[in-house]
């Protein structure tokens, strides 16, 4: 912003109007600032946008950048500070006239500045082209030195805000945002809902419902008791002869794949401790799960045989070592 215009000062003579002036707008200073090569003063404005484009001093375009700018000396600021100057607003009847210094407070309050804010709550200001309004509260005094005319020359018009209606305003205007982000949390509750809602679509089941899937399986195997598929085999006639019977057995006798892997690797152990390619003791292990659970390999070179019964599947094999582990791949 440049500076001050020589016609809103009063009683400002030529001569001081010269030694105020900014040597790049040609106004009164304002916020002035001076260079360090030639004490010039200009509008710190003025300076920083002359800076912008050109690396030199204005009047004696030596090398300057904006960091080597100084403040000028207390006496200087303190001549600008008396000076009287008219308000800005005086075009639309503002009829006050202060010192500089009080000058930026005045027209922050000015009844005549559309933009101004309350001095009490902050919230913005703003006047009729009249200058009346409904409002019951006077404006308050005016910060600054006395005024040049008379007070009955001045119209004592009524400020057009309310700190109580101005604050009711804000508190409702708030409300109404709580309002709002309250409904945007329920909806966002309601998503959160419905995604954990899908999640637990495919999660494990619960133990009934694991239940009834087991007896499912258990179900289409008894159906296939006479049919069963055998995908792999490759153990002798009358070891293949034995599982298959076993597996009959233990699906028609018990309900779970726990028992009836326990039942098949137990009359395997009781009845076959070696084969007839074992070279020591051996010992046999079962599988049972659901065919949809997959197929998985069995590390054996002592004989395995894998069977089919509707959706069950039952791996049975021989493992070298008593008590080796079981090893699927």
């Amino acid at each position: 912003m440049p500076g001050y215009s020589r016609d809103r000062f009063v009683d400002l003579s030529d001569r001081e109007s010269d030694e105020l002036m900014c040597g790049i707008c040609l106004q009164i200073l304002r916020s002035p600032v001076v260079t360090p090569c030639c004490r010039h003063a200009y509008c710190r404005a003025c300076m920083g946008q002359w800076l912008a484009v050109n690396s030199s001093c204005p009047n004696d375009r030596q090398p300057l950048i904006a960091s080597e700018l100084q403040y000028p000396q207390r006496l200087a600021c303190n001549l600008l500070a008396r000076l009287r100057i008219g308000c800005q607003f005086s075009a639309y009847g503002c009829p006050h006239v202060l010192e500089l210094q009080c000058l930026a407070r005045h027209e922050d309050c000015c009844r005549f500045n559309s933009d101004r804010r309350c001095a009490d709550c902050g919230q913005k200001v703003g006047v009729s082209t009249e200058g009346s309004t409904t409002c019951d509260r006077l404006d308050g005094p005016v910060v600054g030195p006395p005024l040049l005319l008379e007070p009955q020359q001045l119209p004592l018009q009524p400020v057009a805000h309310n700190c109580v209606l101005s604050l009711k305003q804000l508190n409702e205007s708030l409300a109404e945002e709580v309002s709002q982000l309250k409904c945007e949390i329920l909806k966002l509750k309601d998503r959160i809902k419905t995604l954990t809602d899908c999640r637990d679509n495919y999660a494990l089941p619960p133990d009934d419902t694991q239940s009834d899937h087991i007896n499912q399986v258990l179900a289409s195997a008894r159906q296939r008791l006479r049919h069963p598929e055998i995908t792999y085999c490759s153990l002798a006639s009358g070891l293949r002869a034995k599982a298959v019977d076993t597996c009959r057995e233990a699906i028609t006798t018990y309900d779970t794949y726990g028992e009836i892997a326990a039942f098949m690797s137990r009359q395997f152990n009781d009845c076959h401790t070696s084969s007839a390619a074992d070279n020591g003791p051996n010992k046999w292990y079962t599988m049972a799960q659901a065919v949809r659970c997959g197929a998985a390999l069995i590390t054996s070179d002592r004989g395995w045989i894998d069977m089919r019964f509707g959706q069950l599947r039952i791996a049975v094999f021989c493992v070298a070592g008593v008590g080796a582990p079981l090893q699927p791949v």
